[in-house]
């Protein structure tokens, strides 16, 4: 099984999205299975731009201790599915409950996951410092790191990068394509200009430009 993980440091970079959206044309060229797993502990949304399940069934209940998770059918009983057939794992965080997502989850998951999936996106969170994000990180073949078009957005991105240098993650940047993500119609930055810094970095760069359907999520 093949894991991207997408990741950014800076919330409202369109993390989300980009997750939803890479999961559904994924999804529409692949014939051999593609599930995107919320992992951010703190009310993920991904189930909300994609496919919310009808029982509001999630990873927390699929990893309840009792749980036969060796038949694939009884796996899918907690996933949603888009029209694309993208099959989606909500985090399961609940204002009423104290249970958190674990690096022991993640681990979980992705071994679940791999006896039935080709490929799976992670929607990671924003503490990349993480127990959690580190998981994340190391089930990942893959990473897409969202960079807001902005200053402050391209110095979080390239503090982002360094990290992944100095904590033993070189393999997967060689791996990882920065998105430069428009998320406002009127920005202000010179685009060239921060291709230029970020390209510095000697990583993939991909730019998408600002769009009213994608800021209004999926």
């Amino acid at each position: 099984m093949y894991s991207i993980a997408v990741l950014t440091l800076k919330g409202g970079a369109g993390k989300t999205t980009v997750t939803a959206a890479l999961g559904q044309v994924f999804s529409k060229v692949r014939a051999d299975g593609v599930i995107a797993v919320d992992a951010d502990p703190d009310a993920g949304d991904l189930s909300m731009r994609t496919a919310v399940h009808p029982q509001n069934l999630s990873m927390v209940d699929l990893l309840e201790p009792d749980n036969d998770l060796t038949q694939r059918d009884f796996v899918q009983r907690y996933l949603s599915v888009t029209d694309a057939d993208l099959q989606v794992l909500a985090s399961g965080w609940r204002p009423d409950s104290d249970r958190v997502l674990i690096p022991e989850d993640i681990a979980d998951i992705h071994e679940i996951a791999s006896h039935y999936y080709s490929m799976l996106l992670w929607d990671g969170d924003k503490a990349l410092n993480s127990p959690l994000v580190r998981t994340v990180l190391e089930k990942s073949n893959a990473l897409v790191l969202l960079v807001e078009a902005s200053a402050p957005g391209a110095a979080k991105a390239g503090q982002a990068i360094d990290w992944l240098r100095f904590h033993g993650f070189e393999g997967l940047l060689a791996r990882t394509v920065v998105l430069v993500n428009e998320t406002t119609a009127n920005t202000r930055l010179d685009l060239k200009a921060l291709m230029a810094v970020l390209a510095r970095q000697q990583l993939k760069m991909h730019h998408i430009p600002y769009d009213k359907h994608l800021d209004e999520g999926m």
